[in-house]
């Protein structure tokens, strides 16, 4: 049986065409590739398959796209059962259903699916004027149809902006704040937004001055070569101008105000200098040098010297001619003298530290008349240190060590003085001694205080010595002292006794220790 059923279906399908239509279409049948009729909804069978052709179109994308179409859309029935339009050259349409918008129509003939009375299908023209506007209160929607971007040019100007269209590169107009939808015309468009306080850039400045609908819109300012401009904004500033022609939107809350400033060699000076500095493109227009206290700063422009700036920030324009400040610091400050190899003028090889003070009382003597002031004050300091080295032994170096610094400051300040510097004081910091002269030094330094020692030892015995005479002299003189005396050490030896027995009292004690002292003494 199912064999039965599977070989009527195949018949069926090779020798009959069945189609069904919904409510929801419109189907158009064409035999031998004529037409023939609309297909009302419902099951239809033809035969001859291959001969036959249905063209089904759904009410919901309701566009006839099949080729047939252009030459039957006149037909009375099909009239009856469609709706169509010719968009001329130069136009775009609309297809709205029940007025919701629903397609864009280029030029040519569309033709929809449904009777215009039952479809709700209308339709709208656009003049395709190159860069017109579309004003249609469906905009929204039209402008967020997915084939928009095809057709149209969604531009969206900020508050307080202003945008110009230009088309092929010519202006055509200003855009004012607010959403345009701009219709695509096979032109190039291009739209130029301009912001307050930034430059706008403009091909063609006389243009945008000159149109009617930017009258009193615009601030122009001409920039020249000696000159730099600064935009406020009321009293804020915003910008600089570089050399040029410049075009601004104009504001007044707050005023777009421009200054013209000439450069020079003269530091730039300003109520506002202080904002103006922290601009974040100060450094493309502006070198700042700060000269802090205690020390002064030497102009130069172009490689010239002209004068001499105190303590502050100072300004410069860059671009017209080379300046730079030379920072020059005026305190006292210190130096080192170093490792410098010397001979005494006992021929004692050596090498000395000094540590000396100085400030520079003549910048531009310093800077000006020298090249490289530090290393000449060096190589003056390195001189006045060997001359005085070479003058005197090595016993006298060290014994007048601390006037050494005394005798540098006057054998050094005239060469200081010609370089602009004043030597304030110099001292002998290290004194070094080759290996060899250092171990001759500490043995000549042992054996003085080997001397020294003996000789503090000798004072002392004499000194002992006289002391006993004059003891021996007091006993001797007084018995009762020498008889307390032999009572002292008496007790003394007598502490040392666990156990003592005294026979004939204390008179037969001390016979006895002198005759036990003799006896160990012997």
């Amino acid at each position: 049986m199912n064999r039965l059923f599977a070989f009527a279906e195949s018949l069926k399908q090779r020798f009959v065409k069945e189609v069904v239509v919904t409510e929801a279409e419109t189907a158009f049948l064409f035999v031998d590739g004529t037409f023939r009729e609309i297909l009302k909804p419902g099951r239809h069978r033809f035969g001859a398959p291959d001969r036959t052709r249905v063209e089904k179109v759904a009410h919901d994308a309701p566009l006839v796209r099949f080729a047939d179409i252009t030459s039957i859309h006149g037909k009375p029935e099909v009239a009856r059962h469609t709706t169509s339009v010719r968009i001329d050259e130069g136009h775009l349409g609309l297809a709205f259903r029940r007025g919701v918008f629903f397609s864009f129509l280029a030029p040519g003939l569309h033709v929809f699916a449904g009777a215009q009375d039952t479809s709700g299908i209308t339709f709208e023209t656009e003049v395709k004027a190159a860069g017109a506007e579309l004003k249609h209160p469906a905009e929204p929607a039209i402008s967020s149809h997915v084939d928009a971007a095809k057709h149209l040019k969604v531009v969206r100007v900020e508050a307080g902006n202003l945008a110009m269209l230009y088309v092929d590169g010519v202006l055509a107009r200003p855009l004012l704040p607010g959403r345009h939808a701009l219709l695509e015309t096979g032109h190039a468009l291009r739209v130029d937004t301009a912001k307050p306080f930034e430059p706008i850039s403009a091909p063609d400045r006389a243009a945008l001055l000159a149109h009617p609908a930017l009258a009193g819109r615009l601030a122009s300012a001409d920039v020249n070569d000696d000159e730099r401009g600064l935009v406020f904004a009321g009293e804020n500033f915003r910008r600089f101008l570089s050399p040029g022609a410049h075009l601004f939107l104009k504001t007044n809350t707050p005023e777009t105000r421009i200054t013209i400033v000439r450069t020079s060699d003269a530091a730039f000076q300003h109520p506002a200098l202080a904002a103006i500095r922290r601009s974040p493109d100060v450094g493309a227009f502006l070198t700042t040098y700060n000269v802090g206290q205690g020390h002064v700063g030497l102009l130069f422009v172009d490689g010239e010297h002209k004068g001499r700036l105190g303590p502050g920030a100072y300004s410069y324009f860059n671009g017209q001619r080379h300046i730079h400040v030379e920072l020059v610091d005026m305190r006292e400050l210190g130096a080192e003298v170093t490792g410098q190899e010397l001979l005494t003028q006992d021929k004692v090889s050596l090498r000395l530290n000094v540590s000396v003070r100085y400030r520079i009382t003549d910048p531009e003597k310093a800077i000006l008349g020298h090249a490289g002031h530090a290393d000449a004050f060096h190589r003056i300091l390195q001189l006045a240190l060997r001359e005085e080295t070479q003058r005197s032994t090595f016993d006298d170096l060290l014994a007048r060590k601390d006037d050494l610094g005394k005798h540098l400051v006057e054998r050094a300040s005239e060469g200081a003085r010609a370089l602009g510097i004043e030597l304030v004081s110099a001292g002998l910091r290290d004194v070094i001694l080759p290996g060899e002269m250092r171990t001759i030094l500490n043995q000549v330094v042992e054996a003085e205080r080997r001397a020294q020692a003996n000789l503090i030892t000798r004072r002392e015995e004499v000194a002992a010595t006289r002391s006993l005479l004059n003891t021996a002299r007091l006993l001797d003189e007084n018995p009762t002292l020498l008889r307390l005396k032999e009572l002292e050490h008496a007790e003394r030896i007598a502490e040392k006794i666990g156990q003592l027995t005294v026979i004939g009292g204390i008179d037969a004690i001390v016979p006895k220790i002198r005759e036990a002292v003799a006896e160990k003494k012997s």
